[in-house]
This record gives C-alpha cells, sequence and structure tokens, in this order.
C-alpha cells in the first residue's frame, strides 16, 4: 500500500476529472492546498499530488494544455512550474499537447510562462518527442497555423529542425496541404525542406497541391533538380500524376530536369509512359523535343516503357505523331522492338496500335534471332495468342528462319482442348482480318497475281495448328 506522503504514480480520479473539466478550483482543492482531502480507495486520507500522472504519464499540466484550460494551467504552474518541462509517455511536454489540438493561446501562454518562471522559453521550445519531433512538427502536422505563427515568432529556428526520419515541418506541412503553414514557414530563410529518403518538400507538394507547388518553386527554383535516394525528381513524382499544370510549373522554372534519369534509367517521360499519362507525354516533348530520345539502362525509349507497362494509348499517340514513328522499329539492349515487348506482355490492344503505324516493321529479329511473330508460341492466353498471331500475319510479320520439326508446342491455356473450337476461331478471325486488308495487301502480289497474304495466313495457320498436336 502507498503511505501517505510517498510519490503517488497513478493520478486519482477524482484529480482527473477536475483536470479534464478544467475546474481549477476543485484541483486546488484535491491537492491540498485547503483543509479538505481526498480519498484514493486504499483506505488512506491524503491530498493529491501534481507529480500524480495518467497510464500515458501526462500530468494535470498536460491534461489542461490539450484541452486548452487555461486559467487551470496557470494555477498549476503557480504551484510547480517544472511541470513545463515535464514528459509523457511519448516524451511530449505540455506544448505538444496543446500545439496537437490547435489551442494557439495556451502555446502563447506555455512559452510566457516558461520565461517568467525562469525556465526559459527556449528550452521549452526546443524539446522533442521520442520521434525527435518539435511541437512545430505537432503544428504542422495537423494543420494548425495560428500555432505555428506563434512558434515562428517565438522560435523561427524550428523550421531548420528535421525528426528522426528526416522530416521537416516545411515537408510535413506540404504532406499536410496546409498552405497557411507553409506560407508561414518558408518566410524563414534557412527553413528546412528535408523530408525522408532525401525527398523534398516539392516531391510531397507536386502530388497535394498546385498552389503548395508554386510557393515553394518561388522561394527555391532549385528545389525542381534535387533527386531523393531513388534519383527521382518532382518531375518524376509529377509525371506519374496527371495533373498537368503541375508538370507546366515544374517545366517553367529554370530546370534540367526533364533529362535526369531514375536508378532504373527512366526519365520523367518514360515515367509518362509507364502510366499512360498521354498528356504529360506531349508536354515534355513540346518542351523538350530531345527528350524522345533518352534511353534507360535496358536501352529502352519511353514508348517501350509505356508497352511494356500495358499502355496502348501510349503506342497510338507515337503512331498519331509522324515525327515519333521511328520510335516503333528502335531496338533495346536485348535488340526487342516494342512490338516484340507487346507481343510478350500478350497486349493485343497494344499489338494493334503499333501494327497500324506507318512504316512498321513487323519481322525485325532480337538478339535471340526472333522475330515478333515467333514469340507468339510464349503467349499462355489463348485468346490474345489467337489475336496477336492472325494480327501480325496479316500485317506482314514473319517467323524466323528454323526446321519445321524443331517447332515447339503453344502452351496457352485452352490451346490443348477444344481444338475443332479453336480452329473454327482462328478460320473467322484470319476471314474477317483478311477481307479488311483486300485493298491494301501486306507483301503485295505473287508471280500469279495471288495475294501474298495467302502465304503469310498458311503458314500462320499451319504453326497454329503445329501448336495444337
Amino acid at each position: 500500500m502507498l503511505e501517505d506522503g510517498v510519490r503517488r504514480e497513478f493520478m486519482c480520479s477524482d484529480l482527473y476529472d477536475a483536470a479534464t473539466s478544467g475546474n481549477k478550483y476543485k484541483v486546488d482543492n484535491l491537492l491540498g492546498y485547503t483543509k479538505e482531502s481526498v480519498s484514493h480507495g486504499l483506505g488512506v486520507h491524503c491530498p493529491c499530488r501534481l507529480s500524480e500522472v495518467t497510464p500515458k504519464r501526462n500530468t494535470v499540466l498536460h491534461i489542461a494544455a490539450g484541452l486548452g484550460h487555461i486559467g487551470l494551467a496557470e494555477v498549476v504552474c503557480s504551484k510547480d512550474a517544472s511541470l513545463l518541462l515535464s514528459e509523457n509517455l511519448r516524451s511530449e511536454t505540455p506544448l505538444f499537447c496543446a500545439a496537437r489540438e490547435g489551442h494557439h493561446d495556451m502555446v502563447s501562454l506555455i512559452i510566457r510562462l516558461a520565461q517568467e518562471y525562469g525556465i526559459g522559453r527556449d528550452e521549452v521550445l526546443g524539446k522533442k518527442d521520442n520521434r525527435g519531433n518539435t511541437a512545430l512538427h505537432e503544428a504542422a502536422r495537423h494543420d494548425h497555423g495560428k500555432v505555428a505563427k506563434v512558434l515562428m515568432t517565438a522560435a523561427p529556428a524550428l523550421a531548420s529542425v528535421v525528426n528522426q526520419s528526416d522530416m521537416s515541418p516545411l515537408y510535413v506541412a506540404a504532406m499536410r496541404k496546409s498552405k497557411g503553414i507553409v506560407q508561414t514557414l518558408i518566410q524563414y530563410k534557412d527553413a528546412s525542406f528535408a523530408g525522408p529518403n532525401r525527398k523534398t518538400a516539392l516531391h510531397a507538394a507536386v502530388l497535394q497541391s498546385r498552389d503548395i507547388t508554386s510557393m515553394l518553386l518561388d522561394w527555391q527554383p532549385t528545389l525542381a533538380n534535387i533527386c531523393d535516394d531513388s534519383n527521382s525528381t518532382p518531375l518524376h513524382y509529377a509525371a506519374s500524376d496527371s495533373d498537368i499544370e503541375i508538370v507546366k510549373m515544374l517545366l517553367g522554372s529554370p530546370s534540367s530536369a526533364v533529362y535526369l534519369q531514375d536508378e532504373h534509367g527512366w526519365s520523367p517521360i518514360h515515367v509518362a509512359a509507364r502510366m499512360g499519362h498521354v498528356k504529360v507525354i506531349d508536354l515534355l516533348i513540346k518542351k523538350c523535343p530531345d527528350s524522345v530520345e533518352i534511353l534507360d539502362k535496358q536501352g529502352r525509349n519511353f514508348l517501350h516503357a509505356g508497352v511494356e507497362s500495358g499502355r496502348p494509348s501510349v503506342a497510338g499517340y507515337v503512331r498519331r505523331r509522324s515525327g515519333l514513328v521511328k520510335l516503333i522499329n528502335e531496338q533495346d539492349n536485348r535488340g526487342n522492338t516494342p512490338l516484340h515487348l507487346a507481343v510478350l506482355r500478350q497486349n493485343s490492344d497494344t499489338v494493334f496500335e503499333i501494327l497500324k503505324a506507318k512504316g512498321v516493321q513487323t519481322s525485325i529479329t532480337n538478339n535471340e534471332g526472333r522475330t515478333p511473330l515467333d514469340l507468339t508460341d510464349r503467349l499462355r492466353s489463348s485468346f490474345h495468342m489467337i489475336r496477336i498471331l492472325v494480327a501480325l500475319s496479316v500485317s506482314g510479320s514473319q517467323f524466323s528462319s528454323q526446321r519445321q520439326d524443331h517447332l515447339k508446342p503453344w502452351n496457352a491455356k485452352g490451346v490443348h482442348k477444344g481444338t475443332e473450337k479453336n480452329l473454327t476461331i482462328v478460320a473467322v478471325l484470319i476471314a474477317t482480318i483478311a477481307f479488311s486488308v483486300t485493298f491494301n495487301v501486306p507483301g503485295g502480289y505473287d508471280d500469279h497475281g495471288k495475294a501474298n497474304i495467302l502465304n503469310y495466313l498458311h503458314l500462320s495457320t499451319r504453326r497454329f495448328v503445329c501448336g495444337l498436336h
């Protein structure tokens, strides 16, 4: 049992209730500053103490600060001003509680009382919690602009403090989309813009707010060129999103970010292509026409990137732009053209878009000596395999030279079952497509006046049947 006069660990219920209600007179009573006392349920009657804490180790002052009880906070500090530096389980002082809840008047009071009682406001303002956050981080995280202004007026250097995750208050405010706090923080010239993993506040802003993006670029235009730990610039982040206005802002600042490549060798145009953001691609090309020549670490242009990510819209965009059609026949380090990749990804819609392009070469061999048509034997979906096989055939794609007895059967799902049904589908598709290209036959005509397309269809059907058996 706890004896009278021994420091109590947990706060008695009456004191807790009085503190949460903000009743400073009752708290005064319970603390024994009058003749009254309170029972703690242990059969021992004695005054409550300011040293008592809740299970989270919050003191009466933590409670008063978090709830904005100005009068109670003044009474408590007059009894024991050292509570201004008291810490709970998270190493938070009462100032943190006030900042988190947005009580700017309480924040001002705590700063004033710290100075009046000789504790020092810098001592109170400089406290960090167990994650390295300051009260300014807390204000930014919860979008309390008035609290941020009070703290910045008292200690502007707080804007340069980063927590254990390398997050500055400015980064936190950008993530929170708090325009007011960002505006307050950037008034301090030495404010940190740091974020986790070497990101900056601008990396966060481009995915959150046009206004904040504009503020940060006006404040420090060079932020546009700073890379995170994956070598991604804010433009990489913006290109992955679809906000064209933010991309315009980034392109309008003095920046070489269009040409900067991340750890994979992807430039912003590669990123936009991977996401299928055609308007962003178009804007990047208009700003920097030669950006179309940027290759990633695998020697792939942005069309390769779009195709590999299954974005037929990118192939369609390239097809419609006469100056970009050359990209369709470019080979990566493995010799694959975008058409090779489209087949490998069994993306029939992308295959169709590429085949519509003027000047597309359908029988280029990769480093393995395989044409796009050869790669159909790797497809696992009978539906896509049939569509792609027929489309390539009628477009003039050829198999590479090989002995017919070396042909491997397809492993596409559903090919070995329902053979007659599959052959019927192929026949219908071939007939339909053949009819549609009657007036523009791939390969022209042979010496007997017969369309060469028949040879392609014959070979394709033969290959398909071979795969069935």
